[in-house]
């Protein structure tokens, strides 16, 4: 098992894992409350500013380390390349729905659109927690 370093401690996974459940949560909230409504519109402008602050905190705090690491060690390495990979698919996936929904113009496939976009934030997060968190976790860090 991969030994994941000391600044991607405990505490550091938990704080992540509890914002992926305020995104998932804000996920159901928006769709619950009307997708193409006011509120589910406003509810969109927030999150998309929650995932922004979210993805660069996690930068920082999680990949930046794992990549200092992932130097000497092929296997985090490998890892590393993978979530990688899955990110930019991410990425394209939701600025793509933003880019296109961010005036507030709600259109006939914003319902569509928007769980593409929920799903691919769900499986990132589902990957994220059951695969690198628990190797933090399993490191006892």
């Amino acid at each position: 098992m991969t030994t994941l370093p000391v600044e991607v401690g405990l505490l550091s996974v938990q704080h992540f894992v509890e914002e992926h459940a305020g995104i998932l949560l804000a996920l159901q909230v928006i769709r619950e409350s009307g997708i193409g409504s006011p509120e589910g519109m406003e509810a969109l402008r927030r999150l998309e500013s929650r995932l922004l602050d979210h993805v660069e905190r996690e930068e920082q705090e999680v990949y930046a380390p794992l990549r200092r690491r992932a130097t000497t060690e092929p296997k985090l390495r490998r890892t590393l390349e993978l979530f990688a990979d899955d990110l930019e698919d991410v990425t394209r996936t939701v600025l793509a729905f933003f880019d296109r929904y961010r005036g507030g113009d709600p259109d006939d496939e914003l319902p569509g659109r928007f769980g593409e976009m929920a799903a691919t934030l769900k499986a990132r997060v589902r990957m994220e927690e059951t695969v690198l968190f628990q190797q933090c976790a399993a490191a006892g860090e």
